[in-house]
């Protein structure tokens, strides 16, 4: 079923339609020219049709400039060579453009300039200024309007594509990947609203692209895409909705790369759910340590391996869930440098009461004396702690008993800790303090007309993720120990339930998930508790 847009966004055309803002005067020297550069006519004239010529110009009252014009000016349908434009960088009262591409028989062409045309004194510019022509008998005169939305983000992107292609006999899905659309329109940089025009009847499917290389087609690896799920048929009178989404990368491994002696590096791309596995095919000497570590936060394994004794090494690359296999064989290198051992103790500053201390070292743990750690409370007070080696065997947690306004040092002396090198640690100590309850302030929420299951993300001012919660029924939620700030809200649909967002496919003709956002900025202040019901309407 075709979407369209709920009445109040109609609002957006009504705001572009009239967004021309008074401007002041020049407080001395006379009055400040503010009118845009006036058209006068041009050869072959606009709407000229049975149009068979290479040379166009346009002719003004005042010399003009052209600004952005790579982004600014829209030619549909798109050309297959761009034609040479002039002025670039001087000034003109006429452009010309000259067509280097043979047209399309019986097609209507429009070259919109948007912004691009300026007056050359003050730079007033002449808003989306066209030309148009036809090849064939008459002017094709149809409309389409709609808005663009980002599918996970608050605000829309500047500059997105908006394509119609013809649905004939020789349509296929794999067209945006290979051929220009029949008719492009872009949302250029104010309100996320297209408006086509100069369209000609028939079915049609409706594509919008962040065009990262302005080639015209869709690249899934750069351009962020949305589509309707079903053709639209013109004319029509509606409006409609496209929803941009990033299609999710699929996994593919990269080939290693030896970054020091002892460790290989093993990049991948995909979701960040699919983690690949490692099997080392070269036979070693017993005596011979390794060791493998998923990177936090990266798309990245690296391989350890002590002592390098080795010419070259032969790995298996595999995700059993997909069914995907990669050998690769990587050579010794001998100018790579030897790790060495390094500690840091984790977090800084003013520490929540959910915090603990963490030793974080350069290189993997291969043993911890527990006899050589030391942590005590107000500097004197000796206090019991439990040691824990994460599974990465690069950070150490230390647990304890705290609380508010607590003080707390760890002290580690020489040996405490040794890496898989037999390298060991030197005296290392780190005073930790815990804020006062006063400090933090508390979100109590309620949620009003979702669909279950959902993901409640309370976010930044920057729209990162603080804390995530995922919801199986109506409950009611706490966000405690919240640093006082401006936060955000944000709700997704699960609906696959599988307890992350996914994004929309284009050739699995699936959207992305459906994400909601709490209308308003929360301020959260220090002891303070406030309560909020985020309404969700469909």
């Amino acid at each position: 079923m075709l979407k369209k847009i709920q009445s109040f966004l109609i609002g957006c055309f009504l705001i572009l339609s009239f967004n021309q803002c008074a401007k002041r005067g020049s407080p001395t020297g006379g009055p400040k020219d503010e009118t845009p550069p006036v058209f006068i006519k041009a050869q072959p004239p606009i709407e000229t049709t049975n149009f068979n010529e290479t040379r166009i110009r346009i002719y003004f009252d005042e010399y003009i400039k052209l600004k952005n014009l790579k982004e600014q000016l829209i030619i549909s349908p798109p050309l297959e060579n761009e034609p040479v434009i002039s002025p670039q960088g001087s000034a003109s009262k006429f452009i010309q453009i000259d067509i280097e591409d043979t047209l399309k028989l019986n097609t209507t062409y429009s070259f919109n300039f948007g912004q691009s045309i300026a007056d050359n004194n003050e730079s007033n510019a002449l808003v989306n200024f066209q030309y148009v022509i036809s090849t064939g008998d008459y002017i094709d005169s149809l409309r389409l309007k709609g808005v663009v939305k980002d599918a996970v983000n608050r605000k829309a992107e500047e500059f997105i594509s908006v394509m119609l292609y013809k649905i004939d006999s020789s349509y296929t899905d794999s067209i945006v990947y290979q051929k220009p659309p029949t008719y492009l329109t872009n949302t250029l940089d104010s309100l996320p609203v297209f408006d086509f025009n100069y369209l000609s009847p028939g079915q049609y499917q409706l594509v919008a692209i962040k065009d990262e290389n302005s080639n015209n087609l869709f690249d899934p690896s750069l351009d962020k895409f949305g589509f309707l799920d079903e053709p639209i048929f013109i004319p029509t009178e509606d409006l409609f909705l496209i929803n941009l989404f990033k299609e999710a990368t699929p996994y593919a491994a990269v080939v290693p790369a030896q970054v020091s002696q002892q460790r290989v590096l093993f990049p991948y791309r995909g979701p960040k759910h699919i983690v690949p596995e490692i099997e080392l095919l070269t036979k070693l000497n017993d005596s011979i340590t390794t060791f493998t570590e998923k990177i936090k936060d990266k798309d990245s394994l690296q391989f350890w391996i002590h002592p390098p004794a080795f010419d070259s090494l032969q790995f298996l690359v595999r995700v059993p869930k997909l069914n995907q296999i990669d050998t690769f064989t990587v050579r010794k290198k001998s100018t790579v440098d030897l790790d060495s051992l390094t500690l840091s103790l984790k977090p800084n500053g003013s520490l929540k009461t959910t915090d603990h201390a963490v030793v974080e070292t350069s290189t993997p743990i291969a043993k911890i004396d527990s006899t050589l750690f030391s942590l005590f409370k107000f500097d004197s007070i000796p206090v019991e702690f439990e040691l824990e080696l994460d599974q990465t065997r690069r950070a150490l947690n230390v647990y304890y008993q705290r609380d508010f306004s607590d003080e707390f040092k760890l002290n580690l002396l020489p040996g405490a800790v040794e890496d898989i090198f037999g390298t060991s640690n030197d005296s290392i100590e780190k005073k930790y303090r815990y804020g006062q309850l006063e400090d933090y302030g508390t979100l109590q929420l309620s949620i009003e007309g979702a669909t279950y299951p959902i993901i409640v993300e309370l976010l930044d001012g920057k729209d990162e993720i603080v804390s995530a919660v995922n919801l199986d029924q109506k409950e009611p939620l706490t966000f405690d120990l919240l640093e006082p700030a401006t936060y955000g809200l944000r709700v997704i649909y699960d609906r696959n339930k599988n307890g992350r967002f996914d994004s929309g496919n284009w050739l699995l003709k699936t959207q992305a998930e459906e994400v909601k956002y709490f209308p308003d900025p929360i301020e959260v202040r220090a002891n303070w508790e406030i309560d909020q019901t985020f309404i969700i309407t469909n």
